[in-house]
């Protein structure tokens, strides 16, 4: 039977990143099915097709940028205090070179109002965003900062008592101005200690030393003025590490281990001065780098959390990353 669909958007969620084509463009292709597809026709109102059955919509404008220029490798972090309180980040260009956006709403995603952060004028480009929220709202925003000549610069944590609205002047938690063959630090990812326990407060960035795949790591025990000397939790080739942190405080760093093609990571119990063994959590199947027929960079990077809520499941971990192993990308 011919099925038309008119005015139907198919968007397609995989980790980090969001592709857009018409049900046509698939069925052309001769694509198989792939996981996460939500369909949605200029009514607003959702069809389904695959095997997600959430329904989601419509989309919202949340990041207004006159020149119409590119938003990418998005990140958002919700307030624990207050669920209506959402901060986003990207890369933005909507000054013609590359910075760190953000968008923010206090309503639940209904209202947005959205920047640059303020006082990255080091080095010439920034990017890489991640950020958390703790629960009296107070807000911190991690990048990379550096130049594209010489890929000198280093990364950043600002931090807002507002929310996200206002930004303070940049902390670094590693920089490299003034050095001589300066390594690049790449894809740094914030986490934080909300749980109350004896590390409560603590952030904690991780880090990937670009070309040669090490992962490092430091943390700041006073809101991100200081930071401690980088730990290197990783000698191999790695990316896409994050900290998440468990409900009496442990924390946890996982990342993709390139070298054996899996996900693997490393727990502290002293709030990050030292960590254990290496435990792996799951071989994988990497994604090739661009999925047809879209152009777009794909990767398997991990994300993942810790259930803090002191119910049936608290403490227990999860990790989610894209995987190839059935013969289409998948969310696993």
């Amino acid at each position: 039977m011919k099925i038309v669909l008119r005015s139907v958007l198919i968007v397609i969620f995989l980790v980090g990143i969001s592709f857009a084509f018409s049900r046509s463009d698939i069925e052309r292709a001769n694509i198989p099915p792939m996981s996460g597809i939500v369909e949605f026709d200029k009514n607003n109102k959702a069809g389904f097709a695959g095997p997600v059955r959430d329904r989601v919509g419509p989309n919202v404008l949340v990041s207004d940028d006159e020149n119409h220029r590119h938003q990418n490798e998005t990140c958002v972090a919700i307030n624990p205090a207050d669920p209506n309180h959402i901060l986003g980040g990207c890369n933005d260009y909507r000054d013609g070179n590359v910075s760190c956006g953000w968008f923010v709403s206090f309503d639940g995603g209904e209202n947005w109002e959205n920047g640059l952060v303020d006082g990255l004028d080091v080095f010439s480009r920034s990017g890489d965003p991640t950020l958390v929220l703790n629960s009296e709202g107070h807000a911190w925003y991690c990048g990379i900062h550096y130049n594209r000549n010489d890929y000198v610069g280093g990364i950043f944590v600002s931090h807002s008592e507002d929310g996200g609205l206002n930004w303070d002047e940049p902390d670094w938690v590693i920089t490299h101005e003034g050095e001589d063959d300066p390594p690049f630090d790449d894809k740094p990812y914030l986490g934080i200690d909300n749980t109350g326990s004896e590390f409560d407060g603590n952030l904690y960035v991780s880090w990937t030393r670009y070309g040669t795949g090490q992962i490092y790591f430091s943390v700041s025990t006073d809101g991100g003025e200081n930071w401690a000397e980088p730990l290197r939790l990783w000698a191999n080739r790695g990316q896409g590490s994050l900290p998440i942190v468990g409900p009496d405080g442990e924390l946890y760093v996982v990342w993709k281990d390139y070298t054996w093609d899996r996900v693997v990571g490393k727990k502290s119990l002293d709030g990050g001065e030292s960590f254990g063994d290496v435990f792996v959590v799951a071989e994988t199947v990497q994604l090739p780098n661009e999925l047809p027929p879209s152009e777009f960079r794909t990767n398997s990077l991990p994300t993942g959390c810790v259930d803090i809520s002191g119910g049936e499941n608290n403490g227990r971990i999860y990790v989610a990353w894209a995987d190839e192993r059935s013969g289409d990308a998948d969310i696993l």
